[in-house]
């Protein structure tokens, strides 16, 4: 899956340990000093700060890390605007928070979707196969339980590390309550939107191989139960799997 190599730092000698532990989690090289010579071998460092776990190009000091954060003041803007009758992804749904359904985000990724699901009263399961994205987005959720406007949607949230397409015919799957829906967001290349799109979009695409497998998870969606599968599509995008929606 990881197309350049990783390994994992800490910016402070106090944060050495919890680097280490991190490290031999996701099975990566552990780096005492982000500054090295030893770090610029590596394409990335995941590293840890007093703040937040960041992902950076040890030979580009001039940018800012990349990490997931749902306490922005743009995501902030953007949920307080959220509505059910608004969003179209919550239209697509096609439920009401009250009725408590079950929502599997298959393809979590920088799990902005699911939190705004989760903003607008949902719960989701999560499911991210990249052992680093896991880790980013755990980083920020456990950041947005701390606070107490962000609170109440972290915790609507259940996070899973897993392979969507195994993980949606496994034992563990089968004991849960069927879905009432399973949300797909495949990954895309870059459509050049904004400078910021474009730096994430260039981070994950060197971190991971593109997904080939988008019809092994269309059809382990489609044959899992689910009551609705939603697949979010860029407006002039080729159908998932070439098959139309129904709705």
């Amino acid at each position: 899956m990881i197309q350049n190599p990783v390994a994992v730092g800490a910016l402070t000698a106090e944060l050495h340990e919890k680097a280490r532990r991190l490290a031999e989690k996701l099975h990566l090289p552990f780096i005492a000093d982000p500054q090295s010579q030893e770090a610029s071998t590596y394409s990335y460092l995941l590293f840890i700060t007093p703040n937040y776990l960041g992902l950076q190009n040890p030979r580009d000091k001039k940018i800012t890390p990349f990490y997931i954060d749902f306490l922005s003041r743009k995501l902030q803007y953007r949920y307080k605007q959220a509505g059910l009758k608004k969003e179209l992804l919550a239209r697509a749904i096609g439920a009401n928070p009250r009725e408590n359904p079950v929502i599997i985000d298959a393809t979590a990724g920088l799990g902005r979707d699911s939190f705004l699901l989760a903003i607008l009263g949902f719960s989701v399961t999560m499911i991210e196969r990249s052992p680093i994205l896991h880790a980013l987005l755990a980083d920020a959720l456990d950041r947005a339980k701390r606070d107490p406007l962000t609170e109440p949607a972290a915790n609507r949230l259940e996070l899973i590390q897993a392979d969507a397409i195994t993980w949606l015919s496994s034992d563990t799957f089968q004991q849960r309550p069927k879905p009432d829906v399973v949300y797909l967001d495949p990954m895309f290349p870059d459509r050049q939107k904004s400078a910021s799109v474009k730096k994430e979009m260039v981070i994950l695409q060197k971190l991971l191989l593109k997904d080939e497998n988008d019809q092994a998870l269309f059809s382990a969606a489609l044959t899992c139960g689910a009551h609705r599968v939603v697949v979010k599509r860029p407006r002039l995008a080729k159908n998932m799997a070439n098959i139309p929606p129904h709705f």
